[in-house]
């Protein structure tokens, strides 16, 4: 190959991993989950098929790759699949089939391995570059239904050298690309570059529209709340027993009694107007001892309960919040509730009745409610973005855009449709490894209970892997575990806990997937809901 057509070659694959990037960003920002089929049909009409709607992204191309890729890091790489297959010359199958002459061999044609139907009925004859470059970068998407566990090899430079590695296990290894071949293809990934670039710009349209639509909500519910909406206003009609049973989740790290001991939190009887950070004898993070001299007012509880980790950064508090605004201010108001002398609610001052003696006073002005301040308005400003961003890790725009987006609303209606007891009888293979009960245990993996709305890698008391946390840091758009989220780990978990050393099994059926989600969405005192 020419240095002139090297030149070309790298420019051209350079310029396909940015568009697919952005494309992978696009796809998280805006994320459409389509119908398997229409709700409404039209009797005597026949539906259009969309041979692109299961077009997934294009694969980054091998061919031009192999000339320069080192046998010896493939070799480097091929060890750990030594458990599951022989590499050496008339070396016996195992767990898989013995890859020694892989290369251009008949897929499914070992004669002493039992594969499975899904290699027998793979897309492609034989095992060529191009069809090992798809099968080793994801084998369970490009063979559905494969034996092969491995979650499969992410970057394209490991795959060539993987593939070049096995080319070399064969007395007459197959002859490498030729430079017709290697130009046919880079053509093909131009192509793709293209229609990547202009998917891009469609999305960041789309996002554009989106951040027009939210800005919109965002002046249309600060109003709303600037008028008298907010966490005071919902107190008046607060229901305390409520409040009582949304705390009981509270109960492993908090006593509510009077005269109570702290626990791994601190006592709450008599929490409404105490000191933050203040209660005697309890050692508080920096977060909160930092605060002394502010008090937990109505609005500081409502901003700590939505979000403890937004509102005090560091805070020792590992719960995720509450979601619900209903359910805040039920809470809220139980928790004024333990007191021998409860902190007055909001407003009571500003509806007084009227004195007789004012009849000379234009009574339709005072009829009108009072003009709030500025004060009042930052604040009512402020407790509103507070409760957004319980939904917003990102941007406003962007989380928002995920919160509006319809896709959530559809998973949600596929989890309600899901049959539980299915659910139930497929969870018996995550037993081994979870618990979801109240009061379940962590096992290898943390505890399932109320699991859907909960903090990636948040619940406290499990050690979580490195992968998991770094997981957590790179999903800005699900930061919490949604029927989304829960879907898309389970499909692929190697996308998300990539060069891992032990990988989560995967679920190839989303009908499985789903009852899985509809299961574990009742392990919850208050079941996760989408509203």
């Amino acid at each position: 190959m020419s240095l002139e057509l090297n030149k070309i070659a790298a420019a051209v694959l350079t310029g396909g991993v940015i568009a697919m990037g952005s494309g992978f960003i696009a796809d998280l920002l805006i994320y459409e989950d389509h119908l398997e089929e229409s709700v409404y049909r039209v009797a005597g009409v026949e539906e259009p098929v969309d041979a692109s709607a299961d077009a997934g992204p294009a694969l980054e191309p091998v061919l031009p790759l192999l000339a320069a890729a080192s046998v010896d890091d493939g070799e480097g790489l091929a060890k750990k699949c030594v458990a599951c297959h022989s590499l050496e010359k008339g070396g016996a199958n195992k767990v898989g089939p013995a890859l020694w002459g892989v290369v251009g061999r008949k897929i499914g044609g070992l004669g002493d391995y039992s594969y499975s139907s899904a290699l027998q009925e793979a897309p492609d004859e034989a095992w060529t570059y191009s069809a090992l470059n798809g099968f080793l970068a994801n084998p369970k998407e490009w063979a559905p239904g494969t034996k092969m566990s491995y979650a499969g090899i992410s970057d394209v430079d490991d795959r060539a050298a993987m593939i070049v590695y096995l080319r070399s296990l064969s007395d007459d290894p197959q002859p490498l690309p030729s430079e017709d071949e290697v130009n046919a293809v880079l053509q093909e990934a131009s192509a793709v570059m293209e229609g990547a670039a202009e998917a891009v710009e469609g999305a960041a349209e789309a996002v554009g529209e989106a951040a027009e639509s939210a800005a919109a909500a965002v002046t249309e519910a600060v109003g709303g709340m600037a008028a008298g909406s907010g966490i005071s206003a919902m107190l008046a009609s607060a229901d305390p027993a409520n409040g009582e049973k949304v705390a009981r989740k509270c109960a492993a790290c908090h006593s509510f009694d009077e005269g109570g001991p702290n626990k791994v939190g601190p006592a709450l009887w008599d929490v409404v107007g105490r000191e933050i950070g203040g209660h005697e004898g309890y050692s508080y993070s920096k977060a909160l001892s930092g605060m002394a001299g502010k008090t937990w007012d109505y609005e500081a509880l409502a901003g700590f309960l939505a979000n403890p980790k937004e509102w005090a950064p560091g805070t020792k508090m590992s719960y995720a919040g509450i979601k619900k605004e209903d359910e805040l201010a039920d809470l809220i108001a139980y928790l004024r509730s333990l007191s021998n002398d409860p902190m007055p609610l909001p407003g009571k001052a500003a509806v007084e009745p009227v004195q007789e003696d004012a009849e000379d006073e234009d009574k339709s002005a005072s009829a009108q409610p009072a003009a709030i301040s500025d004060e009042e308005r930052a604040e009512a400003i402020a407790a509103f973005q507070q409760r957004w961003q319980i939904t917003n890790e990102l941007t406003t725009v962007a989380k928002a855009q995920m919160v509006l987006e319809k896709s959530e609303v559809s998973a949600a209606f596929l989890v309600e449709a899901a049959k539980p007891d299915r659910g139930k009888s497929l969870a018996q293979d995550c037993a081994d490894c979870h618990t979801w009960d109240a009061e379940g245990a962590d096992l290898i993996g943390p505890n399932l209970f109320g699991v859907f709305g909960r903090e990636v890698a948040a619940l406290d008391g499990y050690q979580y892997s490195d992968c998991f946390k770094a997981m957590a840091e790179t999903l800005p758009l699900w930061k919490f575990w949604s029927y989304q989220l829960f879907d898309k780990f389970l499909a692929e978990p190697g996308l998300y806990l990539s060069n891992c050393g032990g990988q989560h099994a995967s679920v190839a059926s989303r009908d499985d997937r789903m009852a899985l989600a509809a299961y574990f969405r009742l392990q919850d005192d208050s079941p996760y809901r989408v509203d």
